[in-house]
């Protein structure tokens, strides 16, 4: 029994070790990366009762279109797979929301406690951009934008696009 517990031991810290290293990998399977590394009111990001959500986590095609119902947790899961993309990769990416004035509070809200729950990315966290319309996380940055005005997006530089 000890060895098998050892052994399940072992095993979790690799994969670990192999989400946190191999940013190939954890590219491949975001899904995986979030559970390793996120958490979601102090216990492990988990797609519990949101299994279809991995799908759509792992989806690696340049254009995603989801519809869907109200209240189903497609909101905080997009933020913690931008969040994810922003930690494995190098990455400009804009989180579009109706107003200015609303993202600046998703940002304050919802992404900010993503970061200050995962030691992975408060580490990451650059302490130049902690604005609530721009924040840094290692060699990525993520735009938040409101949609309302024309001018409110122009001119950034974005490889990725959440609206």
């Amino acid at each position: 029994m000890t060895e098998l517990t050892t052994t399940a031991r072992v095993s979790a810290f690799l994969d670990q070790l192999t989400a946190l290293s191999d940013k190939a990998s954890a590219q491949r399977n975001l899904a995986l990366w979030m559970k390793k590394n996120l958490t979601l009111d102090g216990k492990p990001y988990s797609l519990k009762d949101h299994e279809f959500q991995e799908a759509i986590i792992n989806d690696r095609h340049p254009r995603m279109c989801v519809i869907k119902a109200s209240q189903i947790g497609l909101t905080e899961m997009s933020l913690r797979l931008s969040a994810a993309m922003l930690a494995v990769g190098r990455i400009k990416l804009m989180y579009v929301l109706p107003s200015a004035t609303f993202s600046q509070k998703v940002s304050v809200d919802r992404f900010l406690p993503i970061i200050q729950g995962s030691k992975i990315l408060s580490a990451l966290q650059r302490p130049e951009a902690k604005g609530a319309a721009m924040r840094k996380l290692g060699n990525s940055t993520i735009y938040f934008s409101g949609a309302s005005s024309d001018a409110q997006a122009i001119s950034i530089p974005a490889e990725a696009i959440v609206f």
